[in-house]
């Protein structure tokens, strides 16, 4: 659903970033009515997938969260383009926690200044706040001035880190059961990298039991790679090697999990003089097999070590029914 309403976004609209599952920035430069656009897509989006949406516009990306939150509460359009008297009451109603690219710390910090809504905060020098919050919320700043400081992006930054764990369906003592979790983990993540035609040179495992039971255990180790890769074999033996390290036998573990760090784009191989040279092939044949588990469905083609049975994964036995991608799960109407 998230996919559909994006498409009709940038079916409709000059330049689209997809900034979450939920949310986009549209630039309207050269739109003559922006607010008339905004009511219109909001029209065709609720036409095309009855999802509603909320729109908010303004001079920044910044004052468009701003407006948005706004915008949900009213009626789905909310415009303070126009430096005027709209955009200074929507500053004042914002609470300083509520700005995008304000933290928690952050807004601690303003509070303890008396600092409390957006229109407050405009008014600080930027001298302090340059000093107190770094050029980060010197950025913030002039967003919310309507100084234009925090470009469209086309196409989103690849990930500097990806993490793939997942809770166990029952607690899980055998080496081999968590040694399939990792390995399956490993899989996942590995697929990420390789969509963002990245690599890694870093892993990190971890495990732990229960917190809720005494005695505890938490525990987690990483390594660098000699070579970076993207190769899920390799991955995995490095993954099964720290499991190894961290394993401690007849504890009840409860979670698993990988992270990938020092991630750089695949065209980038920094070489080792004393390691092996990278085989071009292992990439035709984790592209080809991508595709197979693309075309055909998730885990078509999969590495023998994550197991078979799988009895470990989560048992999802509240998800919701997946009614518009599953034949056998559309809904029934009598």
């Amino acid at each position: 659903m998230s996919h559909r309403v994006m498409q009709t976004l940038q079916n409709h609209a000059p330049d689209v970033e997809l900034y979450s599952i939920d949310e986009s920035f549209l630039h309207l430069e050269g739109i003559r009515n922006p607010e008339e656009f905004a009511v219109n897509l909001r029209n065709i989006v609720r036409q095309h997938t009855k999802i509603p949406v909320s729109i908010g516009i303004g001079r920044t990306k910044t004052l468009s969260k701003v407006a948005n939150k706004i915008a949900k509460k009213g009626d789905g359009v909310y415009n303070i383009y126009q430096l005027g008297s709209k955009y200074i009451n929507a500053l004042q109603v914002t609470d300083i926690r509520d700005v995008w690219g304000i933290g928690h710390q952050y807004a601690k910090l303003l509070n303890a200044h008396d600092i409390r809504n957006a229109f407050q905060f405009i008014q600080v020098k930027d001298d302090w706040v340059k000093k107190s919050m770094t050029v980060v919320g010197l950025r913030t700043l002039h967003e919310l001035r309507g100084i234009k400081s925090i470009a469209i992006e086309d196409t989103p930054p690849p990930k500097r880190q990806i993490i793939c764990s997942r809770a166990f369906s029952r607690s899980v003592t055998d080496f081999h059961e968590l040694s399939e979790a990792v390995a399956f983990y490993i899989s996942r993540a590995a697929e990420k990298l390789r969509k963002q035609d990245s690599i890694t040179g870093n892993i990190t495992v971890f495990i732990h039991t229960s917190r809720f039971k005494a005695n505890s255990y938490s525990k987690s180790t990483n390594i660098d790679l000699s070579t970076p890769t993207a190769y899920t074999p390799t991955l995995i033996e490095y993954a099964t090697f720290l499991l190894k390290k961290i394993y401690r036998a007849g504890l009840e573990y409860k979670k698993a999990g990988v992270i990938f760090n020092d991630i750089s784009p695949d065209t980038a191989i920094q070489q080792n003089l004393f390691a092996e040279a990278p085989n071009p092939k292992h990439k035709e044949l984790m592209q080809l097999m991508d595709k197979l588990n693309k075309d055909h469905g998730a885990n078509t083609v999969r590495i023998a070590t994550m197991g078979a049975r799988q009895d470990w994964k989560m048992k999802q036995e509240m998800k919701s029914p997946s009614y518009t991608t599953k034949w056998n799960e559309q809904l029934n109407v009598k």
